[in-house]
């Protein structure tokens, strides 16, 4: 697989192809993109939150929210010595390059990419079920 794109003609291609092409797979990894891009933004917050960068995370005025003690809890530092969000916003880079990556016609150019994004998006459900229970309280049996 051709990491950097040496011919211009076809870097032009992938481009025009990206950005014009109206594929319905094409337009799913625009959504899938669009939707984790948005959930990076989200999740940045919290990690200038964890990091000391904001005093307290943002969040509507009731007794039902208590993010700062959610995001600041132990279990949020507690893998890699890293703040949780920092790693999330890593795997949502993955993510994002998957869904980005190749041209609209990749599936037969490149099988394995969409097979990647498939694994990378179930592998993200997981950790992310897996954290909604630790902060729940509820284990899975």
């Amino acid at each position: 697989m051709e990491i950097i794109q040496s011919d211009k003609q076809r870097a032009e291609r992938l481009g025009s192809g990206l950005r014009h092409g109206s594929r319905k797979s094409l337009r799913r990894r625009r959504g899938i993109f669009g939707l984790f891009l948005a959930a990076s933004a989200s999740m940045s917050v919290i990690a200038l939150y964890q990091l000391g960068i904001l005093r307290r995370v943002p969040e509507p005025t009731s007794r039902r929210f208590d993010s700062d003690n959610i995001t600041g809890s132990a279990e949020a530092y507690s893998l890699l010595a890293t703040p949780d969000a920092v790693l999330a916003m890593g795997s949502y880079a993955v993510t994002m390059t998957l869904a980005a990556m190749g041209s609209p016609d990749r599936a037969n150019e490149r099988p394995l990419l969409p097979i990647a994004l498939r694994v990378e998006e179930s592998t993200t459900g997981c950790r992310r079920s897996l954290a909604v229970s630790a902060v729940s309280g509820f284990v899975p049996d």
